[in-house]
């Protein structure tokens, strides 16, 4: 399992919110696209069209009317069936507070069909139309009621405390995805969070899927995506630097195993 730390979740304003229409079905290109992580709760309210959802632990399907929750740091991936709408809501947890217990409590991953389903969605809709997504007071709102609405019409539990081995690699991600620019080494982030690097190594790819230097290269690749597209005048080797590639033999052995295009055609960049 090749998982992605989306490190912009764990930001403390971040509540990104919108319905999505999926006109057709959205597949991974490849088996081994990433399991998404990040810091934030998240919720997916199936409208229409089918989701699957695979988690750490199996595989979900949600039909409309049913409701997908994801904890903090649970690796996930999903894919949207044929014409599909949903809305979709992350909750950073610099928007959880004793009041609305976002923070402390757990809902099922799978929550079936109830009415209160129509009452959220109700709520959803208003809330789309005002949405304001540079108004700290729109989103502390919109967290305040979405798990109002959630705790009166779902199940829920006290949240589990993270399993000590997963807390650790969730913060070497986020280490990582501060640092990519910069000189990265299993010792020297083993060092960091406080384990010898043969016991961080074997820790590190239980959680993730991949080795510690993999995933560095992954990751360099996704921004170098990122910065190519933004900076589409800038030179394959220069973009490679800016990522934190010392060596272009090392891009592009990075890039060939892990870039959605092949180096042939990168180089005509």
């Amino acid at each position: 399992m090749l998982l992605s730390y989306e490190s912009i979740s764990d930001e403390k304003d971040f509540i990104p919110f919108g319905k999505f229409f999926h006109e057709k079905p959205i597949w991974p290109a490849r088996g081994d696209l990433p399991y998404r992580m990040h810091g934030a709760i998240e919720f997916i309210f199936v409208l229409s069209g089918a989701v699957t959802l695979m988690n750490n632990k199996q595989t979900y399907e949600f039909q409309p009317g049913e409701v997908v929750f994801l904890n903090s740091f649970e690796p996930h991936r999903c894919w949207y069936h044929g014409p599909s709408e949903v809305y979709v809501a992350l909750v950073s947890s610099g928007f959880f507070n004793d009041d609305n217990e976002l923070g402390n409590i757990s809902f099922p991953t799978h929550n079936p069909y109830n009415p209160g389903f129509d009452s959220v969605c109700r709520f959803l809709e208003y809330a789309s139309s005002e949405w304001d997504k540079d108004s700290i007071s729109c989103k502390r709102a919109f967290a305040e009621e979405i798990a109002y609405l959630m705790k009166k019409y779902y199940p829920y539990e006290p949240k589990k405390t993270l399993e000590k081995g997963l807390s650790s690699v969730a913060d070497a991600l986020r280490y990582v995805d501060g640092h990519l620019t910069k000189k990265l080494t299993q010792e020297m982030v083993a060092a960091k969070m406080g384990y010898c690097p043969a016991y961080f190594s074997g820790l590190f790819k239980d959680f993730v899927g991949v080795t510690f230097p993999d995933y560095i290269n992954y990751r360099r690749i996704v921004e170098f995506g990122r910065l190519k597209r933004e900076n589409p005048e800038l030179s394959i080797g220069k973009l490679a630097q800016m990522c934190g590639f010392t060596s272009m033999n090392t891009f592009y052995r990075a890039y060939n195993k892990f870039g959605e295009e092949t180096v042939d055609s990168a180089k005509k960049y």
